[in-house]
């Protein structure tokens, strides 16, 4: 079984987590934004969806920390050196090949979108300038030549992408641009949400950003009952409290959903704060 991060409380603590809860549902509720979907409303949410999953733009330099790659034949045919934005929901991510000839190995830079803390395109030298945090999902692969029936990707040389500061890494992408629409990828970013706020926050020199902490990001794939078994039992009872509460509303839907949105945000910031504080009373 796997160790629990934040040590089971006693049913008093269970009850105090449950109000607290309940008060940021009660706090939070006013800012939820309710919408009526019928058949029309679904068509034009469907219809201001971006229709393009993927776009592939040609490369003339890439680097990253001790990364770097260039293009040495301009002829696309017999160098590989692209990017391919995968705009797909679930699988959101930036992935930059090289290949310098047809029987070399084949290497590849893998970024998700959710790593671009802020990013700016430069038209005038036909570049893209991002910084990206180091998650562990950030990563170099090969595919050595012998490999390419199998089409086996395996990780390598992670030591190029050390990190400058703090975690984070600078990545600079030159374009060729008689094969890359910069006005077209910009107008990418800004329809996919974590692209175009990266492009808001701009590139900062001082490296300031909001960083998800690295237990954090450890976490996410885990349960919370695994995590926090107390604060899953206060959820639950909150839960049931509201489902007692719109029942003596007259069965309100519209209360217990806009409810549920601020008990959602309250859950997960608790959950947080109790994890953190968790990880750093053991560290002492």
């Amino acid at each position: 079984m796997a160790e629990l991060i934040v040590p089971p409380g006693t049913n008093e603590a269970v009850e105090e987590l449950k109000n607290q809860l309940l008060e940021r549902a009660r706090m939070k509720s006013s800012e939820a934004s309710l919408t009526t979907i019928d058949f029309e409303s679904a068509k034009k949410y469907q219809e201001s969806r971006p229709s393009l999953k993927s776009l592939k733009t040609h490369l003339q330099y890439v680097k990253c920390c001790s990364l770097e790659w260039e293009r040495e034949d301009h002829r696309v045919t017999k160098e590989l050196l692209h990017a391919t934005w995968i705009f797909a929901e679930k699988s959101q991510l930036l992935v930059v090949e090289r290949k310098v000839h047809s029987k070399a190995d084949r290497y590849r830079l893998l970024v998700p979108f959710r790593a671009f803390l802020g990013s700016r395109f430069n038209v005038s030298t036909d570049t893209l300038a991002i910084h990206v945090q180091r998650l562990p999902e950030v990563q170099i692969q090969v595919m050595a030549a012998a490999d390419n029936a199998q089409g086996t990707w395996k990780s390598t040389q992670d030591f190029l992408l050390s990190s400058v500061e703090r975690g984070i890494l600078p990545l600079t992408i030159k374009f060729r641009p008689e094969k890359t629409n910069l006005v077209e990828m910009q107008e990418q970013f800004r329809q996919q949400p974590s692209l175009s706020k990266s492009l808001n926050v701009g590139i900062r020199p001082d490296m300031q950003y909001t960083l998800e902490t690295q237990v954090f990001e450890e976490l996410q794939d885990r349960r919370p009952i695994v995590i926090d078994p107390t604060l899953v039992r206060a959820a639950q009872l909150a839960d049931i409290h509201l489902l007692n509460e719109a029942k003596e509303r007259g069965n309100d839907l519209k209360f217990l959903v806009q409810m549920y949105f601020g008990l959602e945000e309250g859950f997960n910031k608790l959950l947080r704060s109790r994890v953190l504080s968790a990880k750093s009373s053991s560290a002492e």
